[in-house]
């Protein structure tokens, strides 16, 4: 790592931990008066501890403010835990977001010929019904209290772009983080929640790119200009041609997506097994049942496909390299079991309201700043880190970034070294011939 690639991630960590904290401190309230629980103090304890434990007590922060220098009791700690803590570190948040400089990283070339990559994704944290009034439940059977966290995963540069904590009843086309990315260029991958034929539109009109599953209620017309464009049946379309080409499996071809936006677009398809094909259809009649409803014949029907919509050029990528670009979005996938199964986003008990979120955004701040320090190191010698080992020698690492942050950032330098030094050899993912990762199957496909 370049020695101007150290002082960057020390500036970043001071920023967010100290300077953010210390301005923040009273615009948010959280200081009203002089007190040895400064706001400095309170989010480094509360990120650090978070940070370090999946499973974190009040007792456990406390011991983290005692290795910061400072003696704080429990009853005293558990008060500054209100309404202005959880807006100071709501602030903090932002700021670990927006902070630093992040330079792109080397991976598969065939993201390399776009400005960004934004890979976009939501998931659901069930939370005390306390908090229902602030973050509604989505209903049902899940909690009546709930918040869904919406990400934007930049994939060139390997940290998270955007990230926002709405209620668990939102629905995911009303989470307006892509627009404000996209720019002439770059790429966005999202899955149908996302899906809007006006986000579509804007984002070609921007010069920009997408990756998506075709919404097969979207109207289709054919490729033709003004009157000679014919509405497609998509169904009749498919099975005629792969009738005709019994042994393809992969098809693309050009058309106008939406009855008024017409905008022009790629559809690919890659034809499934029958077993795969057999688990769907049992999949769809179960879940229509479970809602005492009977499923469509034509969801039924285009269940033989995988049917992908994109704007990307097909002189920049072939109708494979589609079929395999859209695998990449379960890196946020993997990013979500990390938030949860390590980090511990939803070890949340029955506490009060200011707590749950107090422990809940301490925990996403540990966690964006864990992106930033992984992402210099994701492809070593043509090889992938594994976000799960590094953070797991991070969290071993933490005791020590307490002692070197209460002693004025000294050894912060020595200290990354060794976390780089141990990710380099311990946290790498295994290579498999038989089962490649994502990363090597679209190496190999560029090759």
């Amino acid at each position: 790592m370049p020695g101007a690639e150290y002082e960057r991630l020390k500036g970043l960590l001071q920023t967010v931990l100290e300077t953010v904290a210390e301005l923040d401190g009273r615009a948010t309230g959280f200081v009203q008066r002089a007190s040895k629980v400064t706001a400095v103090l309170f989010v480094q304890v509360l990120v650090l501890g978070c940070w370090q434990e999946r499973v974190t007590k009040l007792v456990d922060l406390v011991q983290v403010g005692r290795r910061l220098g400072v003696q704080v009791s429990i009853p005293g700690l558990n008060q500054r835990i209100n309404g202005a803590a959880v807006r100071l570190l709501q602030a903090v948040l932002r700021a670990a977001l927006t902070g630093g400089q992040q330079a792109t990283v080397a991976g598969c070339a065939i993201f390399q010929r776009f400005a960004a990559v934004y890979l976009q994704d939501s998931t659901y944290v069930s939370l005390p019904a306390g908090l229902a009034g602030q973050l509604a439940g989505s209903g049902g059977n899940a909690s009546a209290a709930g918040a869904k966290v919406v990400l934007n995963y930049e994939y060139r540069k390997g940290v998270i772009a955007a990230l926002d904590v709405v209620s668990g009843r939102t629905p995911d086309q009303r989470c307006r983080q892509t627009l404000p990315l996209a720019a002439r260029g770059s790429l966005h991958i999202f899955d149908l929640g996302f899906y809007a034929l006006a986000l579509l539109s804007q984002l070609a009109g921007e010069g920009s790119y997408f990756l998506c599953r075709h919404q097969f209620q979207t109207v289709l017309y054919s490729a033709g200009a003004g009157a000679t464009a014919q509405r497609l049946d998509l169904l009749a379309t498919l099975k005629q041609y792969f009738r005709q080409h019994s042994t393809e499996t992969v098809w693309e071809f050009a058309a106008l997506l939406g009855a008024q936006t017409r905008i022009p677009v790629r559809i690919v398809v890659a034809r499934l097994p029958a077993t795969i094909v057999a688990k769907r259809r049992r999949r769809i009649r179960a879940n229509a049942q479970r809602r005492s409803t009977t499923p469509a014949t034509l969801t039924l029907a285009l269940a033989e496909w995988n049917i992908f919509c994109t704007n990307v050029p097909a002189a920049t990528w072939s109708a494979e390299q589609v079929l395999a670009a859209y695998r990449i979005r379960w890196q946020v996938e993997l990013l979500f079991k990390l938030f949860k199964s390590q980090a511990g986003l939803d070890c949340i008990d029955n506490w009060r309201p200011e707590r749950v979120l107090c422990f809940f955004y301490a925990r996403l701040i540990a966690l964006v700043l864990t992106q930033q320090l992984t992402a210099p190191l994701r492809f070593p010698s043509n090889r992938e880190l594994s976000l799960p080992k590094a953070f797991h020698l991070l969290q071993h690492a933490i005791a020590q970034l307490r002692h070197i942050i209460a002693h004025r950032w000294r050894g912060f330098r020595p200290w990354l070294a060794a976390f780089v030094a141990d990710s380099s050899a311990l946290a790498l993912k295994d290579k498999h011939a038989t089962l490649p990762s994502t990363y090597q199957s679209l190496c190999e496909l560029n090759a």
